[in-house]
């Protein structure tokens, strides 16, 4: 925990620093709030929409954190991780079907 302090105090425009800072805080909204500020310095930071759609999964907010890992997902298409988590989401959701043809794509990609 105190490595990721200290990258961040090296690099304060780092989305992967401050998105590893919000896995590091105890408190929910410091957490979003790291993952929020990490998107708004890298958009297309694929790692901090996966962390925030954990984060979103764990609230229990499916649809944002399926929201979160699809965009992650056409960041980085070809991760198995992501689409597995996916693919759990989905099925949280009753959506057997896409969560099955998530899964497909996973093994395919291996990861």
């Amino acid at each position: 925990e105190r490595s990721v302090y200290i990258a961040q105090k090296l690099d304060p425009q780092s989305a992967d620093a401050l998105s590893l800072l919000g896995l590091a805080q105890s408190n929910r909204q410091m957490r979003i709030v790291a993952f929020e500020r990490a998107l708004e310095l890298d958009p297309d930071h694929y790692m901090s929409y996966y962390r925030y759609a954990l984060q979103m999964k764990a609230d229990g907010d499916l649809e944002q954190a399926e929201n979160r890992l699809r965009r992650a997902i056409t960041l980085r298409p070809m991760s198995a991780r992501f689409r597995k988590e996916l693919a759990d989401i989905l099925v949280a959701q009753g959506r057997e079907e896409e969560a099955q043809a998530e899964l497909r794509k996973a093994e395919a990609f291996g990861d």
